[in-house]
């Protein structure tokens, strides 16, 4: 007799069950972080290098790939969809390293990038389009915001917030507002 095969997961369940994992694994941090990221930081002479780096670290699940985007400051803050805040590099490289032992076979596409250039500062708003392989529908896209800074060694990563895009309309949401 033949075993049902154990479903796939979706993109939004591994979220949660990430979300949880590392919910706890920020309560688990110390309050005093250890010694900064020890992966070496590679040069990047844009912004749109470092993101590219990125989003490149993600689909391939590489943790040194991925730390070397983000800046070496405790001042760096990551908040993945549905999930807490994570600050400092302690909590930000645990985090990766938690999602990066379990990952999705994924491919993400980069879409409607709108930058905002300062001195010394850069911020991406992007879609981020995922999908799976081996699914069918691919799941709703994220919005994210990645936030870099111009350090000695070139750009880096200061700040990544992802969450699930609403799914109404600009006049629609003007409708449903209370104020």
């Amino acid at each position: 007799m033949l075993k049902p095969s154990a479903p796939k997961p979706d993109f939004m369940s591994a979220l949660v069950y990430n979300r949880v994992n590392l919910t706890a694994l920020e309560a688990s941090q110390p309050s005093s972080p250890a010694a900064a990221n020890h992966y070496p930081n590679m040069t990047f002479n844009t912004p749109s290098e470092a993101e590219a780096a990125f989003y490149t670290a993600l689909e391939t699940a590489d943790l040194k790939l991925m730390m070397s985007v983000w800046s070496n400051s405790e001042d760096i803050i990551c908040i993945h969809p549905m999930a807490a805040r994570l600050s400092g590099t302690v909590s930000v490289e645990s985090a990766w390293r938690h999602m990066f032992q379990h990952p999705l076979s994924i491919s993400c596409r980069v879409t409607d990038r709108e930058t905002l250039n300062s001195s010394g500062f850069a911020v991406h708003v992007v879609h981020e389009n995922f999908e799976l392989s081996g699914q069918d529908e691919s799941p709703q896209p994220l919005i994210a915001t990645n936030i870099y800074r111009q350090e000695e060694k070139g750009w880096q990563m200061i700040l990544h917030h992802a969450s699930p895009i609403a799914s109404t309309s600009p006049s629609e949401e003007e409708s449903q507002k209370l104020h």
